[in-house]
């Protein structure tokens, strides 16, 4: 009896150990843990992001070519002789707004209002632009002298006509619209030379 009285004190204390709680695992750390292990497990594949490499576009430039003028054309500069008619018919007056001169050609108009009729005196660079005695197969230039030169009729449309040569190199057109063989060739021949500043003179109101 006094060994059972001992021992109860013994049991009582190891029954008291054996009914506390057991403790509980934290439900965070546990779905933390259970993530952890996935992300570990399966690693996360990122996919390569391409890349844009900017391109400059830049415009082609249009090269525009303008015509080339004839090589026989050009008036060698220096060359050059200021014409100016010595007779003309009754009722022609210099138009001064459609005439100009400089080193290098000129360009001499006179009108005959009451006609119709438009008389051209070009010399030097204001003659080079027109092809020098042009001839088609059914319009052919026809030959003839000027001043002593050799020079040409050149074809023409019909509604006036005009005289061409060179003089020292330097190209020469009387003519213009109604203008007849005649008056051109006729003018051509009583032309009288000055220098450019009585030219420039000549044509100042």
């Amino acid at each position: 009896m006094k060994k059972l009285l001992y021992l109860l004190p013994l049991l009582l204390g190891i029954f008291a150990c054996g009914a506390q709680p057991q403790p509980t695992q934290n439900t965070a750390d546990i779905v933390n843990a259970t993530l952890t292990a996935i992300a570990q497990n399966n690693p996360q594949v990122v996919a390569p992001q391409s890349t844009i490499t900017p391109i400059s576009v830049q415009a082609s430039p249009t090269a525009i070519q303008s015509e080339p003028v004839p090589s026989d054309s050009p008036a060698p500069t220096g060359n050059i002789t200021y014409f100016w008619p010595l007779v003309l018919p009754e009722g022609f007056v210099l138009s001064r707004e459609n005439s100009r001169a400089n080193a290098d050609g000129y360009a001499l108009e006179f009108m005959d209002s009451n006609q119709g009729i438009v008389l051209r005196l070009l010399g030097g660079t204001e003659a080079d632009p027109y092809q020098y005695c042009v001839s088609y197969e059914n319009n052919p230039s026809e030959p003839v002298t000027v001043r002593g030169l050799e020079g040409c009729f050149p074809a023409a449309t019909g509604g006036g006509f005009s005289v061409e040569w060179k003089e020292n190199g330097t190209h020469y057109i009387i003519g213009g619209m109604s203008v007849s063989k005649k008056l051109a060739l006729d003018t051509a021949e009583h032309l009288e030379s000055i220098d450019l500043s009585t030219f420039l003179g000549r044509l100042v109101p």
